[in-house]
């Protein structure tokens, strides 16, 4: 990207993905890492939760450290981040451990900016402490016209609604149907796994990638 281009970062809960933009805004490079926090929990509650047990420090460290690894490897020397409101906050440092018992206050919603490492790091606006940035920076690309609903399907799914000439956004977990997180019984959509049930003079099972429901969707469960 060079030293006038800016690293667009989505700091997702499972992973992170970035796009590196020359200063007239062309994507010139595409970089992704896993998430470093994933081995603290699948989701944002068990992560603010063990946060709460003395490890947000490091888990601070830990975040920014990836998307500055990011950006070094990008050549850029700014960022702009978004992503959900509880990685946005182990990103700039601030403790996220309100936001896991009512009323749920997140320290920040407005946008945040600041400095390491030489970079200069700035963050979109979050909407609520469940609808992040990255929800408010996909409605502001699609633009929603009234009636148009924006679906983001992650370990977080958020949803923007626009009616009435308003917007209308909420959030739910998606973790626990897409990556098995947090269930006792099933899988995660692996090979295996059954998608689809019907009765037609009898059940019909659809399994992803075909043949019987197997063991790695077993073992996928038990894991």
């Amino acid at each position: 990207a060079g030293p006038d281009g800016v690293l667009a970062v989505d700091l997702g809960t499972t992973t992170i993905e970035a796009k590196a933009l020359t200063g007239g805004g062309a994507v010139c490079g595409t970089f992704t890492v896993r998430n470093p926090l994933a081995s603290y929990g699948a989701d944002v509650m068990s992560r603010i939760t063990v946060a709460a047990r003395g490890e947000f420090a490091r888990m601070h460290r830990l975040t920014l450290s990836a998307v500055v690894r990011l950006a070094r490897a990008a050549g850029a020397a700014q960022v702009m981040a978004v992503g959900n409101t509880v990685s946005l906050h182990f990103l700039c440092g601030a403790d996220p451990t309100p936001m896991g018992r009512a009323p749920f206050a997140p320290a920040f919603t407005a946008a945040q900016a600041f400095g390491s490492d030489g970079l200069s790091i700035r963050t979109l606006p979050c909407l609520s402490a469940f609808v992040g940035a990255d929800a408010l920076a996909g409605a502001a690309y699609c633009r929603p016209a009234d009636g148009d609903m924006l679906v983001d399907l992650g370990t977080n799914c958020e949803i923007v609604l626009r009616a009435g000439g308003r917007y209308y956004a909420g959030s739910a977990p998606a973790g626990p149907a897409l990556e098995g997180a947090g269930i006792e019984c099933g899988s995660a959509g692996v090979a295996g796994a059954v998608n689809a049930v019907r009765y037609d003079r009898g059940l019909r099972v659809s399994v992803i990638g075909g043949g019987p429901a197997g063991l790695a969707a077993a073992v996928s469960a038990r894991e």
